[in-house]
């Protein structure tokens, strides 16, 4: 990963999936993310593959271990 901001290593994610990312990074699965941020579990399951694809990264491994590697420069967003 390069070096830069969180903002720019996350850049074209909403507010809404740096925060499921952030999740995603903390382990937590679809329907924890959903009941720690009062939104359906559907919603959040319709949002991985989308920070996937905007990302470039193949699966949600690959998601916890980028957003290991964004904590050294900053967290992605608190809730």
């Amino acid at each position: 990963m390069a070096a830069g901001t969180v903002q720019d290593l996350t850049r074209g994610l909403t507010e809404r999936q740096r925060e499921i990312l952030r999740l995603i990074g903390e382990g937590f699965g679809n329907s924890a993310i959903a009941a720690r941020l009062g939104i359906a579990t559907k919603t959040v399951g319709n949002q991985v593959p989308s920070i996937l694809s905007k990302l470039g990264i193949p699966d949600r491994a690959a998601a916890i271990v980028y957003a290991h590697r964004l904590r050294p420069h900053g967290h992605l967003i608190a809730c």
